[in-house]
């Protein structure tokens, strides 16, 4: 079988290629940079939140006192260092002669991205996600259940920010409490429930065949606690699920305030969290089919 040449649309074929991508980098290398970000020799990023930071291994490089740390669950990060390596790579492929090009540029690139990467991209962040976390265990003290709803609105994007593995140090402090109750998990459940939700609206309603086979089993994963595939898949998409779902969220923080609803233990959310969760009165301590209750109601 022959092809005609002539017939062939060469910029379809280079955003086949995805050389001109959001970024006009090489995906290749992109490909690098993620896989160093989360490379198993760095402590992954679920583990740091329960570690003391004198414990956390580091690396003196030029001077540097890099964290040997990794990005697992990170968006923000990731998309910071692309770009950077994009831009570097456009960078040397113009200065650099072309004969040592082929051989220069993606080495120089990579080694340059991760080195911004890993000491400078990598504190900057871990500087905001501790000030952020701050602000969490700030907001969540404020009565009324007006704290609650604040972070049940804002929960949903901070797992955008890929940041929301942090919590597990409030979920910790909670939990070695006098009263040992982790009121945490019921602000993160509700969150995470009405994105589920706002993702099976999307999927039944959807008359789009495509829509409905990512919307669908998005929602159910979310109904337990994981919601990545309902946040980016489908509600960031069309944004106005993740604003009704920040809505349904906030509401549900609310009444698990009121209702001093709290767990035992932390880990998933959604529906297994049931197994730990409790409804705390002055005089009684109900078990977990209340909130269930609740829930359903």
């Amino acid at each position: 079988m022959t092809v005609d040449n002539s017939k062939i649309d060469r910029k379809k074929l280079e955003n086949i290629d995805g050389v001109k991508g959001v970024f006009s980098g090489n995906i290749f290398l992109g490909a690098v940079i993620g896989m160093i970000m989360i490379h198993p020799n760095l402590i992954n990023a679920w583990s740091v939140g329960g570690m003391d930071p004198s414990q956390i291994p580091v690396w003196r490089l030029f001077g540097f006192s890099i964290r040997q740390v990794g990005y697992q669950g990170h968006v923000i990060p990731v998309i910071i260092a692309v770009w950077i390596m994009c831009h570097l790579e456009r960078w040397l492929h113009k200065h650099v002669p072309e004969m040592i090009d082929l051989f220069v540029t993606p080495l120089c690139t990579v080694m340059i991205t991760a080195f911004l990467t890993l000491g400078l991209i990598g504190p900057v962040f871990s500087t905001a996600e501790n000030d952020i976390l701050s602000f969490a265990q700030w907001i969540i003290t404020v009565g009324h259940g007006i704290g609650a709803m604040i972070m049940g609105g804002l929960y949903p994007f901070t797992v955008v920010c890929g940041i929301h593995h942090m919590y597990n140090v409030i979920e910790a402090g909670m939990l070695s409490a006098a009263d040992g109750l982790n009121t945490w998990m019921p602000i993160a459940s509700a969150a995470n429930f009405a994105q589920g939700a706002a993702c099976l609206a999307v999927g039944l309603k959807a008359k789009n065949h495509k829509t409905k086979s990512v919307a669908i089993p998005s929602a159910l994963s979310a109904a337990l606690g994981i919601t990545e595939p309902a946040i980016f898949g489908v509600n960031l998409r069309f944004m106005k699920p993740l604003l009704c779902g920040v809505a349904g969220g906030a509401c549900g923080a609310v009444l698990g305030a009121i209702f001093r609803i709290g767990a035992t233990s932390y880990g998933v959310t959604g529906l297994p969290g049931f197994l730990i969760t409790w409804i705390i009165r002055p005089s009684m301590r109900l078990s977990w089919q209340w909130p269930l209750r609740c829930l359903l109601f």
